[in-house]
């Protein structure tokens, strides 16, 4: 039987001091353009999906403009669910020009979110947001996971829909790229806009 994760009065606090501490973003990321890649970074030039997870997470990170990622998550399965103890290593940029009140998620994406740990079986569960990666890694703002429609186009995903004040008006939606590798919308459930993309990696373990 799945163990349904309710958010601690703990965890609320915790997710409100991290407000308060978490930096808004800055650069090219706060504009939601695909940002310059790392030194050493692979021989990748074309927003596709690659034999190799690495190189098409590196495509959707920073190559894919936002309509290619658009387009790549419409066309994706939903997948199965990712396990019980899966840590998913999360990469996010904000999407460009969509006037919404994004000030929580950004503080919280500019460094300090770090993936998602699922708790599922076949049919859902729960999860726990990766943060502070630089401080020892922290959990926090928990959510459900469920099978549902996604919003834009009435076609399968996995649902992540948050409790806590600070985050219940944005709800995030995952499909299967390949093996391994989700992408992630992140939409605004008061006008079902995008806020963020974001990528999940299983592939490390």
């Amino acid at each position: 039987m799945i163990r349904r994760n309710h958010s601690s009065a703990p965890g609320r606090i915790l997710a409100a001091g991290l407000l308060t501490l978490c930096p808004p973003f800055a650069g090219s990321l706060a504009a939601g353009n695909v940002p310059a890649p790392p030194a050493g970074a692979p021989a990748v030039s074309v927003c596709r999906t690659y034999a190799d997870p690495q190189e098409t997470l590196y495509a959707l990170h920073y190559v894919c403009t936002q309509q290619q990622l658009n387009t790549i998550f419409a066309r994706a399965a939903a997948g199965g669910m990712p396990g019980w103890g899966r840590n998913g290593a999360g990469y996010a940029r904000l999407v460009d020009g969509v006037p919404q009140p994004v000030e929580p998620v950004s503080r919280l994406l500019a460094g300090f979110w770090d993936g998602k740990t699922f708790y599922t079986d076949a049919h859902g569960g729960y999860l726990t947001n990766d943060l502070l990666p630089s401080k020892g890694g922290v959990s926090a703002i928990a959510g459900a996971v469920f099978f549902d429609d996604y919003p834009l186009d009435g076609r399968p995903c996995i649902h992540i829909a948050y409790p806590e004040a600070d985050f219940a008006w944005v709800a995030d939606y995952i499909r299967q790229v390949q093996p391994g590798v989700f992408l992630g919308m992140m939409l605004n459930r008061n006008t079902n806009l995008p806020v963020a993309t974001f990528t999940l990696d299983f592939t490390g373990g």
